[in-house]
């Protein structure tokens, strides 16, 4: 049956496919339908044909690759993030994992590395050594945690940067001037804000919870 079929496929995921890349996925559509229902475009109702198995599974495939393209955009805007507005963000990063200088230092041995070489670069090894050994599955708990709230939170920067756009055609195209008196349209925005500000701290969260637990792993499994 087509259950069976798609429960035998998500099965077979990973965890960092489910957190990172469909339910990613699916918000987006989410977030589509609902922009799609404000402007008239589909009715609320409409959310039922989603709810149905044969549904589903196009859903969930879509969502999929969806949460790919999402995640591309994520990695592409924070790296224009870092260099052009945040150019010394990276730095502060690394001045942060001061508390665990020593791991560094220990890593540098572990792996006969360059004593000039970056963190970042240094923090690669430890990651890759540690996850080979990651029987709880902590590691890669953390970092889907983390994919899925900056997927989240870049597709949420996105629904809001249409938003906007929508807001400012209400003053000069027909089709959307009704957005200009429509209260749900103004609620959409500001939840839009607060769900912005909340995925970027939980994002930045996981990130650090994330660079904590490698670190200590290595440092654990090393010795």
């Amino acid at each position: 049956t087509i259950f069976s079929i798609m429960k035998e496929t998500l099965s077979k995921l990973s965890i960092y496919d489910h957190f990172g890349y469909i339910l990613v996925g699916l918000y987006q559509i989410l977030l589509v339908y609902l922009l799609l229902c404000l402007l008239e475009v589909l009715n609320w109702g409409d959310i039922l044909e989603f709810i149905k198995i044969e549904s589903s599974v196009i859903v969930l495939i879509i969502s999929y690759f969806l949460g790919h393209i999402i995640q591309a955009t994520s990695n592409l805007f924070e790296g224009l993030l870092s260099k052009k507005l945040l150019k010394g963000e990276e730095d502060k990063k690394e001045k942060g994992n001061d508390q665990f200088i020593y791991v560094y230092e220990k890593a540098k041995k572990f792996f006969n590395l360059p004593n000039e070489i970056k963190q970042k670069i240094v923090f690669q090894y430890c990651y890759l050594y540690a996850l080979s050994n990651d029987l709880g599955g902590q590691i890669a708990l953390f970092n889907s945690s983390y994919s899925f709230y900056r997927g989240l939170f870049i597709s949420s920067s996105i629904n809001f940067i249409i938003l906007l756009m929508l807001g400012v055609s209400s003053f000069f195209i027909p089709q959307t001037a009704f957005l200009k008196t429509e209260f749900l349209f103004y609620l959409f925005i500001i939840l839009n804000i607060a769900i912005i500000f909340l995925f970027y701290n939980r994002k930045e969260r996981f990130f650090k919870y994330f660079g904590e637990k490698v670190l200590i792993n290595f440092d654990i499994i090393s010795r």
